[in-house]
C-alpha cells in the first residue's frame, strides 16, 4: 500500500457492484429475507450493474432513486498481499439520501458501523431515531 505521497505500480483493477448497504441487502436476500433497499444511484453506467444484480436476486429497489445531478457512488479499495487495505469512498448520489426519503416511522434501518475501539456491529434503528448511539 502506498505511503503518503508515494505512487505504487503493478496493481490489478477489478470492478464489482456493491457497497456496504448493497452487500448487506444482497446477503440478507440470499439467506431468504425480504429486503428493501433505500438509496440513490447516478444516471450513469456504474448504476446499471449494481441495480441489475439486486433485481436479479429479488431485492426490492422501489426505494432507490436515480439522481440526475450526481454520479453513482464508488469506493477505491487498495489491498496488499497480506490483506491489509485502504479504502477511499466517494458517496456520490447516495450522499443525498435524507431521513425524509424513508417511508415512515415503522421503517427500520440496518447498518454496520465500524469504530477502532469496538468490533463492527449491526444497529437496528427505527427510522424516526435522530441519533446513532456512540
Amino acid at each position: 500500500l502506498p505511503a503518503p505521497g508515494e505512487t505504487v505500480t503493478g496493481a490489478t483493477l477489478s470492478r464489482h457492484p456493491g457497497g456496504k448497504g448493497a452487500n448487506q441487502a444482497l446477503a440478507a436476500r440470499r439467506l431468504g429475507a425480504e429486503v428493501s433497499l433505500i438509496g440513490r444511484v447516478g444516471d450513469d453506467e456504474m448504476s446499471g450493474a449494481a441495480v441489475a444484480l439486486m433485481l436479479a436476486h429479488g431485492v426490492d429497489l422501489s426505494g432507490v432513486e436515480t439522481d440526475l445531478a450526481a454520479p453513482t457512488g464508488v469506493a477505491l479499495i487498495a489491498v496488499d498481499p497480506t490483506g491489509e487495505n485502504q479504502i477511499v469512498v466517494a458517496a456520490g448520489a447516495n450522499h443525498g439520501v435524507a431521513p425524509a426519503d424513508l417511508p415512515g416511522p415503522d421503517t427500520y434501518v440496518f447498518t454496520i458501523y465500524d469504530r477502532p475501539d469496538v468490533s463492527p456491529s449491526v444497529l437496528v434503528l427505527p427510522a424516526s431515531s435522530q441519533e446513532v448511539p456512540q
